[in-house]
Order: C-alpha cells, then structure tokens, then sequence
C-alpha cells in the first residue's frame, strides 16, 4: 500500500478530555496504536494462516517483537499500514497516538523501509523501532558504520551483485576481501543458503546461487574460537544504553542458530550451566 499523502493533525499522548466531555462522562478513549509492516522487495510473502477472530489472512512478516505486533493487544486501538508491493494502493489512516514500525530487515525490506520514513517523518508521528534507525542495520551498514572502531571486531562485508562466479573470484584477486569468506543471499537468515569459500580452487561450488543480479554479501569469516576450541554466540538486547543477556550458544561449528543448542550442550552439564 501506498503511504497517505494527507498530513496527520497534531499528535497527543495525554488525550485530554474538554470540560464539556469530562461533564458527559465520556468512557476514556483507547490510545491508537499504527502497526507498519512490509511486503518485502521480491513482492511476495508467505500466508501463514487465516485467522477467524480478525477476519484476515496471517502473513509471515519480517519482524522480531512478536508481543507488539499482536493487533489484539488490550488496551489499544489498532491500525496497520502495509508498504511495499507491485502494486500499491492508497491507505486511508485515522489519527494515530504513535505508529509500532515492525518491519525490521533492510535487506529484504529496503523500499517499504524508505517509505516508512517518508511516512512517519512527514506526518509527525512518533514511533517506536524508527525505520531510520533500522536502516543502518543491514550486514554491510554494519561494517562500515562500526567496522572500524577500537575494541570491535565486525568482520569485512561487501554487498555486491553477481552474475557469475568469476565475479567473486575478480573481487577476491583484486584483495578486496579476504579468504575465507561466507557467501550468503541478502536478507537471508538461520544460517541457510550459505557457502564457506576457503580457496579459489572451490569457486565452482558458488554454482548452487542464482547469480541473476540479485544482491550477495561477501563476508570474511573471523575465528572466534574460545581456547578449548569451541565457538560461543552471545546474544544481547541493547535498551536504554543497558545490555541485557538473552542467550549463549555454544558449539564446535561456526555456524551457530537456535538448534546449535542440541549439539555438544545437551550432553555437557558444564557449558549449559555456562
């Protein structure tokens, strides 16, 4: 859907009553809460299911706070607005106390993502999980934003769009990047649809992606093995400049997910005590 050209009135949290309302005694009015999702730039999304208490299809949209994107959540009045598509359409938006931006991969939903700016930022309203701010959070906005600075290691990143395999290969010839590297397709997750490239002999094995245009992240792979040889992935939550601990993964190989767990931890008191 397209964003609404039609600019918001001012925007109020306190939602104050008039003297003539507080006289009615009109029932309190529910803050409205905007929840803004994507259709990702491929124009195509997965129907999860058909919820009957809403009415609606389900889609699986791009997102990680689960809780915020409940548009039953008590206590609000909800409103969504979906950006992106082949063919959008005009959203007619009530007034709105704030807008919940769920999109959350600028990898997979750079466009709408613009949008969403674009939409926020010229009718005022305030928004949690800005869309500006989750712009700077692809794979190589986070190299170069923060690929320098002391006491961060981020691991070189390139975005580049291949058509062949002798496209990486000139890249890596050139020293662009180095050996080895992780070839992965933008915005792809769970470590799925990935390839280690330790040497030039094995760069027939980058065969297996479609190499049509479509946006690749080259990524130099950094050992980050503890001294009894295993990897550890940590995992935070940064909120209010705090850090809060969500998870330690631990494993013998690199590439560690959620299912890493059911490898050398399940059998080990000690490192799931760790």
């Amino acid at each position: 859907m397209s964003k609404k050209t039609q600019t918001f009135p001012s925007l109020s949290y306190s939602l104050k009553q008039t003297t003539r309302e507080k006289q009615a005694s009109a029932p309190a009015k529910k803050p409205v809460m905007l929840h803004i999702k994507a259709v990702p730039d491929s124009n195509s999304i997965l129907v999860q299911h058909f919820d009957f208490e809403l009415g609606a299809f389900v889609y699986a949209y791009n997102g990680n706070l689960k809780l915020l994107a409940d548009e039953r959540l008590e206590g609000f009045e909800h409103h969504s607005l979906v950006l992106g598509g082949s063919r959008p359409k005009r959203a007619d938006i009530p007034r709105v106390d704030f807008a919940f931006n769920y999109i959350s991969d600028p990898d997979l939903s750079s466009k709408a993502l613009e949008a969403a700016i674009e939409f926020i930022d010229s009718n005022g309203i305030p928004c949690l999980n800005h869309p500006a701010r989750v712009k700077q959070t692809s794979r190589d906005g986070l190299y170069l934003h923060f690929g320098h600075m002391d006491g961060i290691v981020i691991p070189k990143t390139l975005r580049v769009a291949p058509h062949y395999c002798s496209d990486i290969q000139e890249i890596i010839e050139k020293g662009d990047i180095s050996l080895p590297i992780i070839v992965r397709p933008a915005g792809g997750h769970d470590g799925e649809n990935m390839l280690l490239l330790k040497s030039l002999n094995d760069i027939h094995m980058l065969e297996c992606f479609a190499f049509d245009g479509r946006d690749y992240f080259l990524i130099e792979l950094h050992d980050y093995r503890n001294d009894d040889g295993l990897f550890r992935k940590y995992r935070m939550l940064s909120i209010g400049g705090n850090l809060y601990p969500r998870h330690l993964i631990i494993d013998n190989e690199w590439n560690i997910h959620g299912k890493s767990r059911y490898n050398v931890m399940r059998d080990n008191k000690q490192l799931r005590e760790e």
